[in-house]
């Protein structure tokens, strides 16, 4: 089939853009999409479904019920879609690039450089077309390096580029496989806007391919980022592929990869590791996950395993559970009210509407306080870190002044020093601003329970990162006058003085003069000692602030973002929670009330038994 024009080569549908799939004859024998790797929902999954659906319907929880039928979508897509996460500069793009044969000309560079979300399909034609935020296609562009221009990430204080992109590209293997590959926002990069779209498509992956740099491999944020944003989501398949595993060097390369078999072992996370590239090892250890080909073959072993509809189902189980609750909650909230006598219930019903009209304001005063909470909570951070960073400069000064070679201890001892004292202040900061964030949690979640029956989750905290605090470095050069090399020249001259002198004064005058010549320069090489023991505490009272400042450079935008995902994420419970209450009030007639009880009762019987048949 061949694109008959821009118009039919993309469609939206919902939400979501979809690149108008080819028909099975555009495709060889070989090539065509096999059925087993399209989604089918289990039958006990779709009978659930429709359950739940007519339930909610009946009780008027319309918003419920979209709820409902957004998963019976994701469950009945057939496209296999497998997002591809990690920091950013840690290679996804470029390995996509190889792993499609560079049809879809990904951009790649030192910096972040994938802002938009970037989805890749099967089509006949090379194509791709960019979308806003809302949806609307802005245009329709031949693959090529120039057509990226503009949807990169912005890397200098503007704003990223809004929307996303879809790439349709005539590659055999996601056509034979009907797969769809999602090449994600850099994680690492502090913006959070990048994160919030990375945690929507994971919400909704099939498979998750996590990219590693193999010079810096499963630092602390990849450890969190892998906890809280893939594994605490159940998705369905992971697999790690290390890039950059060329710039180790040879008799380093295996070491690196046990590192990361035996972290994910220890912190329990069983994802298998690959290395996608041919690369010579110091042996044959890793031969059976070297490979591009290997990693196709996990993938597609994934879309044929026969765990897969059951991972889905519990996937889905899972959040249809949490939404009938919601409606079973609300229900007896409307049975409450319609068992009280006529006149007390109208009474309840205004009153818990005015209730209503309040908590919008509360939650407005709440949102303010917890704003305030996230100043604090950064205030007391610079606080502590201001006072570590002088005790680090009274150590450090203390070391330095006993120092018998200051030239030797800041070139050799002072690296060393300053590396564990700002991971020692990375731990101790991290504990402090722990405590405070805990704190503010449990303030926070007293609240939200009190007035909306909901808590918040909050995953990990991590504001500082230890192996961030290692790497920073002294800037300073300083320049040292070469002593020992002068002590030498004195010694030579005076001992050459004394053998001039010998044959008119004797061997004593000879010892007299020599030792005082040797007395004399002692004491100015003491002198001079002291002097660049003073240059080094004078370079180490300006380096070590600049240094801390420069490691702590991230840590507002970090608590910062924390304290916006727990609003958000309140205010997302909170407006469900609105929703129902006003939904359980408007659904109070006070005429039939009999009639209503024994339907909530019905109801409540029906919705119940769908938690049932979950459990």
């Amino acid at each position: 089939m061949k694109l008959s024009s821009n118009t039919d080569f993309f469609q939206m549908k919902g939400t979501e853009a979809h690149i108008q799939m080819p028909d099975q004859s555009s495709l060889s024998a070989k090539q065509k999409v096999d059925s087993v790797s399209k989604r089918q929902s289990s039958a006990g999954i779709i009978v659930l479904m429709k359950q739940t659906i007519d339930i909610l319907e009946k009780c008027g929880f319309r918003k419920l019920s979209a709820r409902v039928k957004q998963i019976q979508n994701d469950l009945n897509r057939e496209r296999f879609v497998i997002s591809v996460v990690g920091e950013f500069n840690h290679g996804k793009s470029t390995f996509l690039n190889h792993l499609l044969d560079n049809a879809a000309m990904l951009p790649v560079a030192d910096l972040p450089t994938t802002a938009v979300l970037t989805r890749i399909r099967y089509a006949n034609q090379p194509k791709m077309a960019v979308f806003d935020e809302k949806g609307a296609r802005k245009a329709m562009l031949d693959i090529h390096e120039d057509s990226w221009r503009g949807l990169v990430a912005n890397n200098f204080g503007k704003e990223d580029p809004k929307g996303s992109v879809i790439v349709g590209i005539p590659n055999s293997w996601l056509g034979k496989y009907n797969i769809e590959i999602v090449d994600c926002p850099g994680a690492g990069d502090l913006s959070e806007e990048r994160a919030r779209v990375i945690g929507d498509v994971l919400n909704r992956t099939d498979g998750a391919v996590i990219a590693l740099n193999a010079t810096a491999a499963l630092s602390n944020s990849e450890k969190i980022f892998i906890k809280n944003r893939i594994l605490s989501r159940k998705t369905p398949f992971t697999l790690i592929i290390v890039n950059k595993l060329d710039l180790v060097k040879k008799d380093e390369r295996n070491k690196i990869i046990k590192y990361i078999k035996d972290v994910l072992a220890l912190n329990k996370m069983n994802i298998p590791v690959y290395i996608p590239y041919d690369i010579e090892m110091p042996d044959d250890t890793y031969d059976s996950i070297i490979g591009m080909d290997k990693v196709m073959t996990a993938i597609v072993g994934w879309i044929h395993t026969p765990e897969r509809q059951h991972l889905i189902d519990n996937w889905a189980k899972g959040r249809i559970s949490e939404i009938v609750n919601t409606a079973i909650e609300t229900l007896s909230e409307q049975e409450k009210l319609l068992k009280l006598d006529d006149k007390k219930r109208l009474e309840i019903i205004e009153s818990k509407k005015q209730a209503l009209g309040k908590l919008e304001l509360e939650w407005n005063d709440l949102a303010l306080k917890l704003q305030s909470k996230s100043n604090d909570c950064y205030a007391r951070f610079l606080e502590k870190a201001e006072e570590y960073s002088f005790e680090i400069v009274e150590r450090l000064q203390y070391e330095a002044s006993h120092a018998g070679s200051p030239e030797k201890w800041w070139k050799e001892d002072y690296p060393y020093r300053l590396k564990v004292e700002l991971a020692n202040m990375s731990v101790a900061l991290e504990n402090v601003i722990s405590r405070i964030i805990s704190n503010d949690v449990k303030w926070f979640n007293d609240i939200m329970n009190q007035k909306f029956r909901s808590v918040i989750q909050v995953g990990s905290i991590y504001i500082t990162d230890k192996d961030e605090y290692r790497a920073q470095k002294s800037q300073r050069d300083l320049e040292f006058e070469d002593l020992s090399k002068k002590q030498n020249y004195a010694r030579i001259g005076t001992v050459a003085l004394s053998l001039a002198l010998a044959p008119a004064f004797g061997l004593l005058a000879t010892m007299g003069v020599g030792t005082a010549g040797t007395l004399i320069t002692s004491s100015l090489f003491k002198k001079k000692i002291e002097e660049q023991r003073t240059l080094v505490k004078e370079a180490i009272a300006k380096d070590v602030p600049a240094i801390v400042m420069q490691a702590t450079a991230n840590s507002e935008k970090r608590i910062q973002s924390l304290y916006d995902n727990m609003l958000d994420d309140s205010n997302k419970k909170k407006q469900a929670w609105l929703e129902t209450q006003s939904a359980a009030i408007e659904g109070t007639n006070s005429s039939q009330v009999q009639s209503q009880l024994d339907s909530i009762a019905a109801n409540k019987t029906q919705l119940t038994e769908i938690i049932n048949k979950i459990q």
